[in-house]
């Protein structure tokens, strides 16, 4: 855990300086929230437990605030390993708005992601947020699903991966019993991908929908 002192000066030379640029022989913001970034990964590398890796991570997230408020103000533009994994963690940790947050930021300036990571930043955030409400449909609310789908309206991505966006806004909308807009996300996402596993779901909005035209269809 940073020192308040440490939280200020992190977030005065973020905000200051490009990410890369020393003051005086000291360490940069970037520099230091690097070191701090691959001591935490240590620390989760030896963890065997996803459970127990994201309870980490929500744990550390905090350590980081001050740098990404001061990136975020300054808003250099340039690669940045720690704040692209930042934004990957808050994601992995439940704090979506935050992780919108970064990627909208990471989206806007066309960064990439860690080396490490095979999919592009839309692709990443828009499979992880959908897969996190298709798990469970209280996990996400639909706001946070309308949001990525703006975010990434635009880039580009496989099929399969927006298939899956759109069946979880489907879902999301049949269960808030806006039925038109869920029949049109879930065959937006057959579209996309025969095998999204959206059939019975559209024929469950379809039935819904005749019953609600004629209530006398029990």
């Amino acid at each position: 855990m940073i020192t308040p002192a440490q939280a200020h000066r992190m977030r005065i030379q973020a905000a200051q300086l490009d990410a890369g640029q020393a003051v005086n022989g000291q360490p940069s913001a970037y520099e230091t929230a690097r070191m701090q970034l691959a001591q935490h990964q240590r620390q989760l590398k030896d963890i065997q437990s996803v459970e127990r890796k994201i309870e980490l991570k929500r744990q550390i997230l905090a350590d980081y605030a001050p740098y990404v408020d001061g990136v975020l103000a300054a808003a250099p533009g340039t690669d940045d390993d720690v704040l692209a994994t930042i934004m990957i963690w808050r994601i992995d940790a439940g704090d979506y708005p935050g992780g919108l947050l970064l990627a909208e930021y990471i989206l806007t300036h066309g960064l990439p992601l860690p080396e490490r990571h095979r999919r592009t930043p839309a692709t990443l955030v828009t499979e992880e947020i959908a897969e996190a409400s298709l798990r469970d449909t209280e996990a996400v609310d639909t706001d946070t699903l309308e949001q990525v789908a703006a975010l990434v309206d635009d880039h580009d991505m496989p099929d399969e991966v927006r298939a899956k966006l759109h069946k979880a806004l489907g879902i999301r909308y049949l269960v808030e019993d806006q039925l038109e807009a869920a029949l049109r996300e879930l065959k937006r996402a057959l579209e996309l991908h025969e095998g999204s596993g959206v059939k019975k779901k559209i024929e469950e909005v379809e039935r819904a929908m005749r019953k609600t035209a004629d209530p006398t269809d029990i």
